[in-house]
């Protein structure tokens, strides 16, 4: 006797659900479903559940579907009509239910291979329908192909066992024009279906040269659905240090600790040693890290590393405390320096990176960041950007461990997937791979994700990937990306979406107009600094100017791009009144319909009052000063007619006058 307490629905099945090698025991029971763990003594552990979405289980089936080595349980419900599975995950633990199909009365499940493919199917029986249903199963294709990049250090084109992997280099597979990035040991793999495939490296850069074919024709058949050791050897050309530092910042409210990840990755031809040195803004607080620094002073940290191997990446785990409400809206900058030295202790290199922002204090949990960022709501950089870098950031907030998170990215049509490379991540993926369709897919299989509420720095992650600019895009060309983030079954998490635009500043050009006697005006801009003969003039920081002297008048206007260029020089020969008074009023436009600007000699203050009057002699608006030299007059009620604007002073002295018509 297991267990006298429960009454079962289906009949219990055995199978080995922990992978200890004893058969355990799964049944229904009610809506859950329960399962006992076999001690290999003759006795079993008291029951686990899983389950209890309101569906009765009256059939099932456990097997493998996904091929990841632990068995799954598939059930089938009359009362649901559905046919779910609960993916086993391990340690003990099941998935969400995951519905595979609906059925009326399906209530018969058997598993089967009926395709040849090592995989077993699903043969599900609705006695109402008298139906019977074939589920393929697509996971673990037999199709596939397979193989290595290495470093071939005998050049014999062949890999050796001892011969290391190159990671995080791009395979491509046409003709759908797949790529798989390699993992850690530089292997990499495609599952496909029957056909003739095109498997070719995508190359190493300038510094690595091919021992091997650079690419492979490959036929997958019913015969042959399997072609492994399609490798890829390659040899440097140059001695060089090479290494790609990565600084990430964990998010979280104001003054609480924070994960602050440093990934130094080497991509150069030697096998590293050095120092890491981590300058904390003054605004942050060091808490701890992993591995702990090997000096540390108040706001500097510094970590010794050797045998930093080719291709290796490594991570330093930080926890910091990010700055408190009274810092909010402050900008910080965090800095990573990585020095090199060769074997007597010389300087081979340097390599520096930065983490800056502004302090804020409310924060999205699953974000994307693009760097970089730009100029301006509308991140303009220079048209020539060779490529742009993105971080995903992901946190489970759920209310239960994710096992697998799954980050989906559609990179847009302007970048080149052929460039793509992972430059840091807060855990090892399991796989990076870019579809036919030109979606990144990172894959943290087994990842046993914490909760925010039980673990706020645990539950945290991070992925961060650079990728090319794609030929020569037009000016003004907008680049957007969204990330999907998926824990487990669940819907995805959308994050925000980054937006850069390619800009050529050689196209900007200034000018300057005259739209009424003695006033100049520039192209709209962001900023403005004026220049008379040549020289800066003090103040003079708005899109219009005031002329009060003779002489060669020039602007520099910065766009809504953060283009800067300094207009061509408009002469002014000679001024409407020779006894120009200073404290002076210009209206653009006037006439006007919808809006006007005054434009002041002074600053207007908040002590000045601005009249409007009408023709009886009415006050019919009072406005006071902003600080500027610039109000801006809204038509609002005004009927058409004349106008007449007074600016007066505190004391109610008349300081300038202007006639104004509204159409």
């Amino acid at each position: 006797m297991i267990d006298e307490s429960v009454s079962c629905g289906p009949t219990p099945v055995g199978a080995d659900l922990d992978r200890d090698g004893d058969q355990d025991l799964v049944l229904g029971v009610g809506f859950v479903l329960i399962w006992y763990s076999n001690n290999g003594n003759g006795t079993f552990a008291p029951p686990s559940s899983f389950g209890g979405e309101g569906s009765v289980p009256d059939a099932m089936v456990v097997y493998d579907v996904d091929g990841d080595g632990y068995v799954d349980v598939i059930t089938a419900s009359t009362n649901s009509d559905q046919i779910a599975m609960y993916r086993n995950l391990g340690n003990g633990n099941f998935a969400s239910r995951l519905v595979i199909a609906e059925y009326s009365s399906a209530r018969i499940l058997h598993a089967a291979n009926l395709d040849a493919n090592p995989s077993l199917d699903l043969l599900c029986a609705s006695w109402m329908d008298d139906l019977l249903f074939w589920h393929k199963n697509y996971f673990g294709s037999r199709f596939r192909a397979m193989g290595r990049r290495y470093i071939d250090m005998d050049l014999d084109g062949v890999p050796d066992a001892d011969e290391p992997g190159m990671s995080n280099g791009l395979v491509s597979c046409a003709p759908d024009l797949n790529y798989a990035i390699t993992s850690e040991n530089g292997s990499y793999r495609f599952e496909l279906d029957s056909g003739t495939y095109h498997i070719a490296t995508q190359g190493q850069g300038q510094l690595w040269d091919l021992t091997s074919e650079p690419f492979y024709d490959v036929s997958l058949t019913g015969t042959a659905p399997v072609a492994a050791g399609l490798d890829f050897g390659y040899v440097a050309n140059v001695d060089t240090s090479l290494i790609i530092p990565t600084l990430v910042l964990g998010n979280g409210p104001c003054g609480s600790m924070v994960p602050l990840w440093l990934t130094y990755t080497n991509q150069g031809t030697r096998r590293e040693q050095g120092t890491i040195t981590m300058q904390l803004d003054s605004a942050f607080s060091f808490g701890s890290s992993s591995p702990p620094p090997d000096v540390q002073t108040e706001y500097l940290l510094s970590w010794d590393f050797d045998s930093l191997d080719f291709f290796e990446s490594r991570t330093i785990a930080l926890v910091v405390q990010r700055p408190g409400f009274g810092s909010m809206g402050e900008p910080f900058t965090n800095t990573m320096v990585i020095v090199t030295t060769d074997g007597a202790g010389a300087i081979a290199g340097t390599w520096q990176t930065e983490s800056s922002g502004t302090v804020a204090c409310s924060y999205d949990p699953n974000d994307k960041q693009v760097e970089p960022l730009g100029y301006g709501a509308l991140g303009a950089v220079p048209i020539n950007t060779n490529s742009l870098s993105y971080t995903i950031r992901f946190q489970n907030t759920g209310t239960a461990p994710a096992w697998t998170v799954s980050l989906n990215d559609q990179l847009p049509a302007f970048l080149d997937r052929s460039r793509l490379e992972v430059l840091g991540y807060s855990h090892q993926p399991s796989s990076v791979n870019i579809n036919a369709n030109g979606e990144l897919e990172v894959r943290f299989e087994s990842i046993f994700l914490p909760t925010r509420d039980t673990d706020p720095l645990g539950s945290q992650g991070f992925v961060k990937f650079r990728v090319g600019v794609l030929g020569e895009p037009p000016h003004l060309t907008q680049i957007t990306n969204t990330a999907a983030i998926h824990f487990d079954f669940n819907p995805p998490i959308i994050t925000n979406t980054t937006l850069t635009t390619l800009v050529d500043c050689d196209l900007w050009t200034p000018l300057i107009s005259n739209p009424q006697n003695d006033l100049l005006e520039a192209t709209e801009g962001d900023a403005y600094q004026w220049y008379l003969n040549g020289e800066p003039m003090l103040g003079q920081t708005g899109r219009w100017l005031m002329l009060d002297a003779l002489g060669s008048y020039q602007v520099e206007v910065t766009s809504i791009y953060g283009c800067t260029a300094l207009s061509d020089a408009t002469q002014i020969i000679a001024l409407s009144f020779l006894d120009h008074q200073r404290n002076s009023v210009v209206l653009v436009p006037n006439p006007f319909s919808q809006q006007t600007r005054l434009v002041y000699s002074e600053p207007l203050t908040s002590n000045h009052a601005i009249d409007l009057i009408d023709v009886h002699g009415r006050l019919v608006r009072r406005m006071v000063g902003n600080g500027s030299k610039e109000l801006l007059i809204e038509r609002g009620g005004l009927s058409p007619g004349l106008y007449t604007v007074l600016v007066r002073s505190g004391t109610g002295t008349q300081q300038g006058v202007a006639r104004l018509v509204v159409e």
